[in-house]
């Protein structure tokens, strides 16, 4: 209930556990032993990141033991547009995925659960030799450093094992979902001008077969493809014309990390859209290798421990951040499908099948089950999850008290905003700070953003205004507006 103020009490203050053992407590503690630095809360943290930016970021290269062949001489050269971060640096993300595969080789690393096909389960000594044998196959088809190479690929294992196997290469990564349309397609493949193409030759969504190889084929045509062409077949078949995929999946061998500077680009992603013709950032290896630190690990605190289940297209920058959870040494759980199908308490049973610890979900599928009156909490095993994240929009006060009285008491709500063009939050909930229903309830590390009181609302429902003020390192280049 609000108290005298009208102001509601935290729905959610972290645990001992969250205090002591959370990667962004720990980073307290070491900034403390290293640098002699004490902060005695969250915000004191926040405005020294972003006062002592430089040396913000040179600590998390430190704390995270980020893998490199050559360090760095500076931090930052000059401001947003044309910053250059980690000058000097070489390195590869890939490298830094797969640091695991040599510490605990028979651990599981990837779950795959597809409307399409049985599960499917890797290994992270598994993982590393496909990705291995991937890369041979790319280089086989030409495909070398600098070179482009588009997947028209899902949700699936394969779609993570040929992301890895392109960057481990040096050669530049951009996704496209299957279900989007035709033109759609052939618009970003134009931008990006692929070396190689990469494509299933469906899906299946709601138990309905899609079969897509002729439009793709269709698509190249429009396009004046003439490269290479691997197709995997997840239906039934291959696209016409194509090299059958499977035969750099089934082979086994330890990748090549090549060795690139900081700013060399990783991948291309797509916006949303919602504010225009969608724009395609270009991130670099060292930038998103440490931004995946900070925002998996200081923000979402995720662990060595936990399964990180994603309901996401591969078209979405939360795709790369659900894949990036095996830079903080955890296993990943990938679902290709409609969550709400055969019914709307799917995707909770998948929870409890996968036994995930950490589950990113968009704002509508809380909302839909909040709309239904479901009770996950009483029909379902979750005992193993500790954390729900919440992206893609705000989700409403309503939502955060359904989460705390339908699913469990004692979750820990991610809830972040944020954007493709950073590959990081903004605004987020952090572990060590409480959750008030109603949105993020702090500002990112590094990221200078503002707010203001809305007019009529309490504080605690107060407007951000957001306002970049330090350039992040995980932007290559962004295209003209």
């Amino acid at each position: 209930m609000p108290d005298a103020r009208g102001v509601e009490p935290p729905i959610w203050t972290p645990t001992e556990d969250r205090l002591r053992n959370s990667a962004i407590s720990r980073y307290i503690k070491w900034l403390e032993d290293e640098y002699g630095f004490e902060f005695h809360d969250y915000d004191e943290l926040w405005r020294w990141s972003i006062a002592h930016g430089d040396v913000f970021w040179r600590t998390l290269w430190d704390f995270f033991d980020i893998k490199r062949s050559k360090d760095f001489q500076v931090v930052r050269e000059g401001w947003m547009p044309g910053a250059r971060w980690f000058v000097g640096a070489e390195l590869n993300y890939a490298e830094n995925m797969l640091r695991r595969a040599d510490i605990t080789p028979g651990e599981m690393a990837v779950v795959g659960i597809s409307e399409a096909r049985p599960e499917v389960r890797l290994s992270w000594s598994e993982l590393r030799d496909r990705v291995g044998s991937m890369e041979r196959f790319l280089e086989s088809l030409g495909v070398g450093k600098g070179d482009v190479v588009a997947a028209v690929m899902p949700n699936i294992p394969e779609t993570l094992i040929a992301m890895l196997a392109t960057t481990a290469l040096g050669a530049v990564w951009s996704a496209i979902p299957p279900e989007l349309g035709a033109e759609s397609t052939l618009k970003r493949l134009e931008i990006l001008r692929p070396k190689a193409v990469l494509a299933v030759d469906g899906y299946v969504y709601s138990g309905k077969r899609v079969k897509k190889a002729d439009d793709l084929r269709r698509v190249l045509d429009a396009l004046g493809f003439r490269g290479p062409l691997a197709s995997l077949s997840y239906l039934e078949g291959h696209v016409p014309g194509s090299i059958p995929m499977e035969d750099g999946l089934s082979g086994r061998a330890r990748p090549e990390f090549a060795q690139v500077p900081s700013e060399h680009p990783l991948w291309v992603l797509f916006t949303s859209g919602t504010t225009g013709i969608p724009k395609a950032p270009v991130h670099g290896h060292a930038g998103i290798t440490v931004e995946s630190h900070k925002v998996g690990e200081l923000c979402s605190d995720y662990r060595s421990s936990d399964l990180v289940l994603f309901f996401s297209s591969t078209g979405w920058v939360a795709w790369n951040r659900h894949m990036a959870a095996l830079m903080a040494g955890a296993s990943v759980a990938m679902y290709d499908g409609n969550p709400l199908y055969p019914d709307p308490e799917h995707m909770w049973g998948v929870m409890e099948r996968t036994g995930a610890s950490y589950v990113g979900l968009a704002a509508s599928l809380i909302i839909e089950s909040m709309r239904r009156g479901l009770r996950p909490g009483e029909n379902f095993d979750l005992r193993k999850l500790r954390t729900i994240g919440v992206t893609a929009a705000p989700l409403p006060a309503e939502g955060f008290r359904w989460i705390v009285k339908s699913v469990r008491e004692d979750l820990w709500i991610d809830s972040m905003s944020g954007g493709t063009e950073i590959f990081g939050g903004l605004l987020a909930n952090v572990p060590i700070v409480a959750v008030y229903a109603g949105g993020p309830g702090t500002r990112c590390l590094g990221v200078g953003v503002g707010g203001y009181p809305a007019p009529g609302l309490p504080r605690r429902a107060a407007a951000w205004a957001v306002r970049s003020r330090a350039a992040s390192p995980a932007i290559r280049s962004l295209p003209p507006a």
